[in-house]
């Protein structure tokens, strides 16, 4: 028995809700390779150390690589997104991220250290381009709780960090230390299923909206300046934490890898996924600036207790509790920021995001 065709209104809002999820699965999964590009490479700190001889020096400067070529892919987001639209910049993200995972893996191949620094800008460029592009497109899909939306899209990063954390763990555990480069191309096969999803699916407008302001105005604004500060340490605060928690635990606290990546790091990703789930599915009608402020000074204090506590598990637990401590500060200054950039257009609320991270 065939089904009468739905109401033409009825049709047409169905359409539009499906392609609203499909955009919200896409937006996620792109936070989700973010975060797995990212939190890849420090896991293999100490391995690379050993392995190409280099000093704690390079090793931290890949970090810095990392962050600047975000930070100079950020601070063109809006230029680029006039310039090239949302599809082929989202696509650019993705393919950004697979080639620069293999680059990362061919090192032991030719280049050595040449080829971790070529790898490690590829793929910061993509994880960039993903930073500015993610979140202002799910904005853009209607929703009644923009917040809550927002925190859920951010859980997708301690999410994929915890997935990275855990599979490479165990693949390590099980090919050993030396057989990284494969783990690393087994990774780059995720941003290919971005790739085909960003092609396909209908990705929603940005409405520039609001007015124009120049740079000398804004930072004239101390709302603007008090916003920017405010993401600035709180992007700070979570990534000293996520960047070197797995070397500080093996090489600070002496304990395995295995330890150090699976309850150090990956206990750091839980709490922070919970955190970001809880504040996306009751959160919403908490006082943001009470949630703030409680994050932050719980930070302080597992940083201090994680580097001045005499007992390494004491100091591995607050590496843990630490994940749940940052959880919101990130995603949460970005919203609570909200009322001091309100009046100014998008293309300035990627330049902030960029700023701050």
């Amino acid at each position: 028995m065939t089904q009468p065709p739905l109401p033409i209104a009825t049709a047409r809002n169905h359409s539009g809700m499906e392609a609203s999820s499909a955009i919200v699965r896409a937006c996620r999964l792109g936070m989700f390779v973010q975060a797995m590009v990212i939190n890849l490479a420090p896991l293999l700190f100490v391995q690379l150390h050993a392995q190409f001889g280099l000093t704690w020096e390079m090793v931290g400067r890949l970090v810095l690589i990392n962050f600047l070529t975000q930070l100079a892919v950020d601070l063109a987001g809006s230029r680029l997104i006039a310039a090239c639209g949302l599809r082929p910049l989202c696509v650019a993200a993705h393919v950004a991220a697979f080639v620069g995972l293999l680059v990362f893996a061919t090192a032991p191949l030719a280049g050595g250290y040449a080829m971790l620094v070529a790898g490690t800008v590829v793929f910061s460029a993509g994880c960039g381009l993903l930073e500015v592009l993610m979140s202002p497109i799910l904005d853009a899909v209607p929703s009644q709780r923009k917040a809550g939306d927002m925190a859920l899209l951010h859980a997708f990063y301690p999410i994929g960090k915890l997935a990275v954390i855990v599979g490479t763990a165990v693949a390590l555990l099980l090919i050993g230390p030396g057989g990284w480069p494969w783990v690393v191309a087994a990774w780059s096969l995720v941003p290919v299923v971005g790739i085909w999803l960003f092609a396909t699916i209908p990705l929603p407008s940005l409405d520039p909206g609001g007015r124009r302001v120049r740079a000398r105005d804004l930072l004239r604004s101390g709302g603007f300046r008090l916003a920017l500060l405010a993401m600035v340490f709180a992007g700070a605060t979570e990534v000293a934490f996520a960047q070197w928690t797995s070397a500080f635990a093996q090489h600070g606290l002496g304990v395995s890898q295995a330890v150090a990546d699976l309850v150090g790091f990956g206990l750091f990703a839980v709490g922070m996924a919970a955190g970001r789930l809880w504040f996306g599915m009751y959160g919403v009608g908490h006082n943001l600036v009470r949630t703030l402020s409680l994050g932050a000074a719980a930070s302080a204090a597992v940083y201090l207790l994680a580097a001045l506590s005499p007992w390494p598990v004491v100091s591995l637990a607050a590496c843990a509790c630490a994940g749940l401590a940052v959880s919101m500060l990130w995603p949460g200054t970005q919203r609570a920021g909200r009322s001091a950039e309100q009046w100014f257009s998008p293309p300035w609320r990627l330049r902030v995001t960029a700023a701050a991270r």
